[in-house]
């Protein structure tokens, strides 16, 4: 029997041929099998079907590659994967110029870890036992570490050991760019905290019926404090976000945006956002959206580049997409490249904004991108 003719434009081959079919059929390349397969590596398909956008591939000549519109494009810089024990998935990643700090753990929670990691020669330094859903490198201090677990802790920097315990605290956490202030959420509310662990504040913010605390961001002067609930399964629109004036935090604006993420820009003037299989940036003063963006599945990760230039946001199936600020103007379409990693469910630029962590929520895994 003969093979099947794999297309180049990965449609099946026919059954028929007339004259037009014919004149192509030098594009047809019989492959001797009961599959079809692709003529080339710059071809995005799968048997006879063309990838979804998005999805991973290998050029020629490249390691990592993204399918767009049926080619394979090579990923723009390099990538290297960091292979991570093996905890569970990466559900949050903080990064400084020195270390990347990752929090992995089975979605059931019964394990998991935090992990602390050198950036130069890719080292391990230590590992804390126990589930975790964030982490947070504490800016400009050299001995803790905050991670969202239940309890919340703060962790020594030199060899993960517990320092302290922030009660009442069992949510995701966040720490001031001035490193002066931590930020933990409860199920109703956020509480603030001094470095050393000390209450200073508790902001009212119950998450919506179905939907739990997701992410906290401070704003780069720490005058603002930008909290979000999110769905509890995928594909449950419910949640908010909360925009908090820290000098009048009983008036919150509330945005309609179901968020498993935020991040303010390094001017403190917009607020990216995460809302469900959209993506949003907000006027940080008042709530209004500037720019918006249909994404094909769920979003579940935000970040922006300490520059400003650029920033990338994460998807369930759809890889990390990264877009540079200069080419938006009121519509996020069009990523400037894809990295395709499944379920991008942690996010963290280093301090240069050369090089963006991507954690893989499938599996023990980073990757270090760097951006060209």
């Amino acid at each position: 029997m003969a093979g099947v003719a794999c297309w180049m434009g990965c449609a099946p081959a026919p059954t028929t041929q007339d004259s037009d079919v014919a004149a192509d059929a030098a594009n047809a390349v019989d492959t001797g099998t009961s599959a079809c397969t692709c003529a080339t590596t710059d071809t995005c398909c799968d048997g006879c079907k063309p990838k979804a956008q998005g999805k991973k591939c290998t050029p020629a000549g490249a390691t990592w590659g993204a399918c767009n519109a049926g080619a394979c494009g090579a990923v723009p810089g390099s990538v290297v994967e960091w292979t991570l024990p093996n905890m569970g998935g990466v559900t949050a990643l903080d990064a400084d110029a020195v270390h990347v700090a990752v929090t992995l753990g089975n979605p059931d929670g019964t394990a998991g870890a935090t992990q602390l990691w050198q950036v130069a020669g890719q080292k391990l330094l230590w590992l804390h036992d126990g589930f975790a859903q964030s982490v947070a490198l504490l800016p400009g201090d050299a001995t803790v570490l905050v991670v969202g677990t239940t309890p919340t802790l703060l962790l020594s920097l030199a060899d993960g050991a517990t320092v302290t315990v922030l009660d009442g605290a069992a949510g995701p956490v966040a720490a001031s760019p001035d490193g002066k202030q931590i930020a933990a959420a409860t199920d109703a509310q956020i509480r603030l905290y001094s470095p050393a662990g000390a209450l200073v504040g508790e902001l009212a913010h119950p998450g919506p019926q179905k939907a739990r605390h997701r992410s906290i961001a401070f704003s780069p002067d720490r005058q603002q404090l930008a909290s979000a609930t999110g769905q509890n399964g995928l594909g449950s629109p419910h949640g908010d976000v909360k925009l908090f004036d820290l000098a009048a935090p009983a008036t919150p604006i509330t945005l309609e945006c179901t968020s498993m993420s935020v991040d303010f820009a390094p001017d403190g003037q917009t607020l990216l956002a995460a809302c469900w299989n959209l993506v949003f940036i907000y006027d940080a003063q008042t709530g209004k959206p500037l720019a918006q963006g249909v994404d094909t599945d769920t979003v579940l990760s935000v970040a922006w580049a300490p520059d400003g230039k650029r920033f990338v946001v994460g998807t369930l199936t759809g890889g990390a997409k990264l877009y540079d600020v200069a080419s938006i103007q009121s519509n996020i379409a069009h990523p400037t490249a894809i990295l395709p990693v499944p379920e991008v469910a942690a996010l963290a630029f280093s301090p240069d904004s050369k090089t963006v962590y991507v954690g893989n929520g499938l599996k023990s895994a980073v990757l270090a991108w760097q951006l060209p």
